[in-house]
């Protein structure tokens, strides 16, 4: 159930597009026809340009538990997403992760196209705290990720090379830290150790799987790492991060 003071922002200010405020739309086709997909990758670590957002070298994965990181947007490039994406997640409009989940499908289409891993993913959204769950009103990466598999498998056009793509919720938040959007690169490391578990029953569920790992921005990959560091340690054969956009 949202929360009541998301109801009460609606009541408020009535549905417009979060880009030109026309009325009746939350994103209307001219604005959205002004987001720049990203077509090619870069290392995580060093920014280096690539087709598959792997590491270029072993000194650039020294430091990480994932292997690869793939972004849907330039977060700097795409004004619209970026305001999108903090509604979405500090503003409470839920209904936008219909427009980001399909920001999302589009790069796993055309990745799969490239690479052919993701067809068979087992997705897994990273975990919130059920503090910000309540506060929010709604997990947004579940949310999300919820949307983004109903969207493949819905399409006619891929839902065959996408229909045994499965979500499985397997990590949890067992301590309330502070926003990592607020903190440094230090802080958000420390800010998170122990912070995320495997769920007990989950224990032998990722085993031998790619994962794909779901979460809505990355600045340091200090969440998305900490997730792989728990998803390796279960067993997971290899984990693939990705992200709406990178600030």
């Amino acid at each position: 159930m949202r929360s009541f003071f998301a109801h009460i922002l609606e009541l408020i200010f009535p549905r417009r597009c979060v880009g030109c405020g026309r009325g009746g739309v939350l994103v209307c086709g001219n604005c959205l026809r002004q987001i720049k997909f990203l077509e090619r990758q870069q290392c995580p670590h060093c920014r280096r340009e690539n087709e598959t957002g792997r590491f270029c070298r072993p000194v650039c994965e020294r430091n990480y538990q994932f292997d690869q990181l793939i972004v849907c947007l330039n977060y700097f490039a795409n004004p619209l997403a970026r305001k999108m994406i903090w509604k979405f997640k500090y503003s409470f409009f839920e209904n936008l992760r219909f427009i980001l989940a399909m920001i999302m499908k589009a790069q796993i289409v055309f990745q799969n196209q490239k690479v052919g891993s993701f067809s068979d993913a087992m997705i897994v959204p990273v975990p919130s705290h059920k503090k910000r769950v309540n506060f929010r009103g709604f997990d947004q990466i579940n949310s999300l990720t919820e949307k983004l598999i109903e969207s493949l498998k819905s399409d006619a056009q891929v839902r065959e090379k996408f229909k045994k793509l499965e979500m499985c919720d397997c990590l949890l938040r067992t301590k309330f830290k502070k926003e990592q959007a607020r903190l440094t690169k230090n802080e958000r490391i420390k800010n998170l150790e122990c912070a995320i578990e495997l769920k007990e029953e989950m224990l032998n569920v990722v085993r031998g799987k790619f994962i794909l790992l779901i979460d809505d921005v990355a600045a340091t990959c200090s969440t998305l790492n900490e997730c792989a560091r728990v998803l390796k340690k279960a067993g997971a054969r290899y984990v693939c991060a990705m992200v709406l956009a990178r600030n």
